[in-house]
């Protein structure tokens, strides 16, 4: 018998739990694509803050920058204006060159500074997928696509279908209504999202996290930041966040990084717990502490 043909009880008691199903399967292919996913190298976690910064988000990178260059008094935040203020540091790298050189000019917010330093970015986040930290274009495009066809295809379509059927045939469909609806904002919250890291980079980001532990506590404790390299300042904004700039003194320079409105979603709170190790101290330039492993180099 034709399923369109079926009465309204019968087609919800076997059409909701088909829905569950594809919804389940569509998620699951979901979480397929998103590879690689073994666990990362210990020599694959050897990054310089800039890269660690850009792992967890592409203008994080110039946040952790603009602070390492300011505690090293390279840069100067005036009257909430950015500018250069002095030499770079002999051991500078090549990201800190860029955006000590973008400052040398005219550039206005944060935002216009991430836009003058695009290409050093897009060359971070090169570096990171070779290591598969981050998803690729064509598996990013896999990973949205494929997974909603199915389900809003083949899961919502019957649906819709037999909605048509019950109009047309003058029926209630209140209920049908109310699934497809259920289900359509099921399947945008379960499937809407284009993770920009892989498993791997989650991976690789959790340990650098966890292996930088005391990095986080060192940061908020009083009178440290002055204490700490430019190399383990960076680093620990590129891990825990502009939350960190508050604790330190430094709050102008966090409300100029994060202007009311700039989004920049979770990398800039401060971690709490799930954080990672490195006492802060005299690691020297702008090395990773602790996981990190030393300098992998500007844009790998």
């Amino acid at each position: 018998m034709n399923p369109l043909d079926w009465n309204g009880g019968q087609f919800l008691s076997a059409y909701m739990p088909f829905v569950l199903v594809l919804l389940m399967a569509a998620r699951v292919w979901q979480s397929t694509l998103n590879h690689p996913s073994e666990e990362p190298l210990s020599t694959e976690l050897r990054m310089d803050p800039y890269q660690v910064a850009a792992l967890q988000h592409r203008e994080g990178a110039v946040r952790a920058a603009v602070t390492a260059l300011v505690h090293a008094g390279a840069l100067r935040l005036e009257d909430g204006v950015l500018k250069a203020a002095g030499p770079l540091p002999a051991n500078a790298v090549p990201f800190e060159r860029a955006v000590h050189a973008a400052l040398a000019g005219p550039v206005g917010d944060v935002k216009a500074l991430n836009e003058t330093v695009d290409r050093e970015l897009d060359g971070l986040e090169e570096g990171l997928r070779r290591r598969g930290f981050l998803m690729n274009p064509e598996v990013a495009s896999r990973y949205g696509k494929y997974p909603k066809m199915l389900f809003f295809g083949a899961g919502l379509g019957p649906g819709v279908l037999k909605l048509g059927v019950g109009l047309w045939r003058g029926r209630p469909v209140g209920y049908l209504v109310m699934l497809l609806c259920i289900a359509t904002v099921m399947g945008f919250w379960m499937l809407g999202g284009k993770p920009r890291r892989t498993r791997k980079g989650d991976k690789a980001l959790a340990k650098l996290r966890a292996d930088n532990e005391a990095l986080r506590t060192t940061a908020k404790a009083d009178g440290a930041w002055g204490t700490m390299s430019s190399g383990s300042v960076a680093l620990a904004v590129a891990l825990f966040g502009t939350g960190l700039l508050a604790a330190s003194g430094m709050g102008d320079l966090r409300s100029y990084l994060m202007p009311p409105g700039s989004g920049g979603g979770g990398a800039d709170v401060d971690f709490g717990g799930d954080s990672g190790g490195d006492s802060g101290g005299g690691d020297g330039g702008s090395s990773c502490g602790g996981g990190c492993g030393g300098c992998g180099g500007g844009g790998d």
